[in-house]
């Protein structure tokens, strides 16, 4: 057996140069007995498992089946033509991490691929850089045109998308330094020898990544809701496996009606009492009026409110769905005249 000199033809483009990796745990090799070059750990005495996850062999059945598992959004996939609904029409609308953290985010860490960059409230899920995809021989072993394509022609820009996320991640030395906190990039990775590696992936067009790397961040809420709609599911993912914290997000708004009612029904009860009750002296039929409609302007107000929290409501949602509508129908114009 001897190390591979020559480069593998591949369909699937590298986006990255073999000097340009942060991780040479992993080599191609040459086995007399297959025709097709072999992946083996660069030194002999580590085990021959992937770097990172010692369940995964270096078999290319072993590998595919693990980033089906970790890497694949199917479900996403399919809700692309609708995630406009969702979030901006853009894979560059994420937020570098000290932005999250301004913003009053929780990094949380997630190894499924479906929950990377969706945020919920005060939480984000990011998924950490695996170390085999920063491996040139990794990109080259298991996208080798030799292999297939049915698989590949999925993985790929599952992988393109996913590396390209960390462009905007890690903007500066200070994103860095809070992945590396975060265990979001792998211990021994100088900022410097990262930043060469994420810009090869930065100007990759979106045509190279999967359907749901060609929007950035999502929430959590809108996917929940819409999915019943699109996925026939009831929900993306459920936050809420305890009936006490499912039903306590339900106390504030029905507080809020509570509280009004009580205070309609009142100044109601207020104003029939006070046209019920008989005249005595012209001063007391004026304390009388003052009661009654006082009770019929805060009645006013009541219904005024009411009215103006949903125009604010419907105001909000139309303004949102409007920009959606222009996101989206730019980046189509803009896709056509590319292709004219």
């Amino acid at each position: 057996m001897e190390n591979i000199a020559a480069q593998i033809p591949t369909k699937w483009t590298i986006p990255f140069r073999a000097d340009e990796e942060l991780n040479s745990e992993l080599q191609l090799i040459n086995d007399e007995k297959k025709s097709i070059p072999q992946l083996c750990r660069t030194h002999p005495g580590r085990p021959t498992t992937l770097p990172g996850n010692t369940f995964v062999g270096l078999e290319l059945d072993s590998i595919w089946a693990h980033l089906q598992a970790t890497l694949l959004t199917a479900k996403l996939d399919a809700f692309a033509p609708h995630l406009w609904l969702i979030s901006t029409q853009s894979s560059s609308s994420i937020s570098p991490l000290h932005k999250q953290r301004v913003l009053g985010r929780e990094i949380i860490i997630s190894d499924s691929a479906d929950l990377h960059l969706v945020w919920y409230y005060s939480k984000i899920f990011l998924k950490p850089l695996p170390r085999y995809l920063l491996c040139h021989a990794f990109w080259k072993f298991v996208f080798d045109e030799r292999h297939g394509q049915d698989m590949a022609n999925q993985l790929h820009p599952a992988s393109i998308g996913f590396v390209r996320s960390y462009c905007y991640l890690i903007q500066s030395e200070t994103d860095f330094h809070l992945a590396q906190n975060h265990g979001l990039v792998p211990e021994g990775v100088e900022f410097e020898a990262f930043s060469r590696f994420i810009k090869c992936f930065k100007d990759l067009p979106d045509t190279q990544a999967s359907p749901r790397f060609h929007f950035g961040e999502l929430r959590l809420t809108r996917l929940n809701f819409w999915s019943i709609i699109f996925l026939r599911q009831r929900h993306y993912f459920n936050m809420s496996r305890q009936y006490g914290t499912y039903f306590s997000r339900f106390f504030q708004p029905l507080l809020f009606v509570f509280g009004m009612l009580s205070l309609l029904l009142s100044a109601m009860q207020v104003a029939l009492a006070a046209e019920a009750v008989p005249s005595v002296d012209s001063w007391w039929n004026k304390f009388i009026s003052v009661f009654k409609w006082t009770s019929i302007a805060i009645i006013f107000i009541l219904l005024l409110t009411v009215v103006w929290l949903l125009a604010v409501l419907a105001f909000k949602l139309l303004s949102e769905l409007a920009f959606a509508l222009r996101s989206m129908l730019k980046k189509r114009f803009a896709a056509r005249k590319d292709v004219v």
